[in-house]
Order: structure tokens, then sequence, then C-alpha cells
């Protein structure tokens, strides 16, 4: 376990080098990515998603600090279409630079339909990422999970504002409750693991990865320092020690899941902004929940552990994160930015849960 652990490590220190990409540790170097059309966003031609904007002086960057600066636009709720797509017909990749699951046009993918502007679109790819990029009023969460919609639902809209991604956020709170398991994030995370496992009997490398990866995890640098300034809980007293994740998940009672379960009903802040890793496209709006998932100290480590194990083509670890396992982009100065905040005063059709 000590040379495996080893190897992550070095894999951390080593991988600028190797990277044509970007990574996470030299972040304002990403306006000199390469490579940038080689992305999810450069499949739909009127987002204008292959030149790199990562330097652009444009003001509609992200991720931001949410703030409350301008009026709600919205007059309603996200109204959630839950589409007929199982889970094993959603293709789930580990990414060097987050979790993702890409829906495909073969199935009934799940819809949302906003009213700012916006009509009911299909949920394309959703992405997970850790700590949370957007904070909210100063707050940074252990985790976000973000859903991109990229065409319209309707073939009445079909044409309508196609050179814009709409994208919803939802933060991951693991501190609150962290001996309890989030049964909507288990899951996917189940899937990203089992994808994890195929990829490693590929290499020939034996489940020891994920124990030396949760290994890794937890001796991060500076765990304790970043916990306390309300980042990443991990190490903590009350906290499972690490044990191999790759055994059954524990089977949690569940009602059926959907995707969007996490914003049914739920007030959020909205503005226009960019993708939030390279080319930084500025075409962006973004609806985040105002409402985290709470999910399990467990749950998180996991997420860091399939991250820091990623293994690329080649067998080769290939994580882009940082020396800290994370794969978020820093805030972005949010000057000028009109950041609005929607709640029940603002919904004709507000109702409870």
């Amino acid at each position: 376990m000590f040379a495996l652990t080893w190897l992550v490590c070095l894999c951390y220190l080593s991988r600028s080098a190797a990277l044509e990409v970007f990574s996470y540790d030299n972040t304002g170097n990403w306006k000199n990515a390469k490579n940038v059309d080689d992305n999810f966003y450069s499949k739909w031609d009127k987002l204008g998603a292959r030149r790199n904007r990562c330097g652009d002086a444009d003001g509609k960057k992200s991720p931001i600090d949410l703030r409350k600066t301008a009026t709600c636009r919205s007059d309603h709720e996200m109204l959630i279409g839950r589409g007929k797509c199982s889970l094993s017909q959603v293709d789930w990749k580990i990414q060097p630079w987050g979790l993702e699951g890409h829906y495909p046009r073969t199935c009934k993918r799940p819809t949302v339909d906003l009213s700012d502007s916006f009509h009911m679109r299909h949920a394309s790819l959703v992405r997970v990422k850790v700590p949370s990029e957007h904070t909210m009023e100063g707050k940074r969460f252990d985790g976000e999970v973000q859903v991109s919609h990229m065409d319209n639902a309707l073939a009445a809209n079909r044409s309508n504002r196609l050179e814009h991604v709409e994208n919803i956020s939802v933060f991951l709170d693991a501190r609150s409750s962290p001996k309890k398991d989030n049964a909507w994030l288990e899951k996917m995370l189940v899937r990203w693991e089992t994808e994890a496992k195929k990829q490693n009997a590929r290499c020939g490398v034996t489940s020891a990865t994920f124990e030396a990866d949760l290994h890794f995890v937890g001796k991060r640098k500076n765990p304790i320092s970043q916990r306390d300034q309300g980042l990443l809980p991990f190490a903590t007293p009350d906290a499972p020690p690490p044990t191999n994740s790759t055994a059954p998940a524990r089977r949690l009672r569940t009602k059926a899941w959907y995707l969007h379960s996490p914003w049914r009903n739920v007030f959020y802040y909205g503005y226009k902004g960019g993708l939030t890793q390279p080319p930084c496209t500025p075409n962006t709006f973004w609806y985040v929940s105002d409402e985290p998932q709470k999910i399990s100290a467990r749950q998180l480590d996991r997420v860091y552990a399939l991250l820091a194990g990623y293994l690329d083509d080649d067998c080769e670890l290939g994580t882009y994160a940082d020396r800290d396992g994370s794969v978020a982009r820093p805030v972005q100065n949010s000057r000028g930015a009109k950041v609005f905040h929607c709640d029940e005063r603002d919904y004709l059709n507000h109702s409870p849960k």
C-alpha cells in the first residue's frame, strides 16, 4: 500500500509536464491550454466552444461567489420532467477533472423548464466537482453537482438559444450529517465505482488501489486547517475510517431515483457566466440551488478517491486535481455580474415540499 500511495502522490507532483490540456495546480495558465476543442461542449457548433476564452476580460466568468445584486427574473420554479432513461443507459465516466454521466439521445432524457426565457431542455451531462466551485455568500461547500442542458425538448422551440448552455447546480454538504449517506448521490457513486473497477481490471490493478487512494485522501496537505475554514471534512474524529470502496454499497431505502430530484421545489441563484474549465466559453446561464444536499463524509472521501485513482487509456495515473485533490476552478471576479435570487415571493406556482 505504501508503494501505491507513493505512486499516487508522485502523479500529483509530476503530472503537469504530461498534461497537454490543463490542470488545477496552475489555473492561471489555462489561457494557454491546448486542444481545447476536444471537449464535451464542442459537439454543439452554435455554442462556439472551440476557441480558448479563459484569458478574456469580458466579465462573464465562472464560478463566482453568489450574492444577490439583482431582482429575480423567474416567475415559476424549475419544472421537472423525469424522463425514462435508466441508470444503466447513462455513460458514466471518471474524468481527470471530475466525475461525469453522459445522457444518450437513444432514451427519453430528463428535462427541466426554467422561466428565464429558456424552454424545456434535455439533460445532457451531469458532473461532480470537489470542493464546490461556486460559493454562497462567502461559504464554500464540500462538493457541487452540475447538470448541463444543451438542446430543447420541444420541436416548436428547437432553435431557441442554442448559443447558450443552461446549467443547474446543487452544493454537497458533508458536515451537517457526516455519517448519513445520501441516497441520490449513492446511486451515481456506485456506477462510477463500477467503471473504476472495470478500468483497474483492464490495467491489471487490484482493488487495493481504492484503499491506497482513500489513504491518500486522508493524508492530503493541511486537511485540518482546510476543514476549519469550512472546507473538506476529512479525518474528522466521528467519521468512519476509510475502507475499500469496492465493497458492495449499503442498500438505501429510497423512492424512485431521478436526476433532478434535488432541484424540485427549491429556490436558487442565477447569473450569466461561463464554463468553469477550458475553453471557459462565456455563454453559460447558471442556476444554483440555495439548499445543499447533505452527504456523508464517507461518500465525499469516495469521490476524492475515484479522482485520485483516475487511470487514463494508457493505464497511467492522470488526474488533473491539485495536491489537495481539488478539481474546482477558483472563484472568479464577479464585478458587474447581475446575480438574482428567487424565493417563494417570486414563484406564482410555489408549492411547499
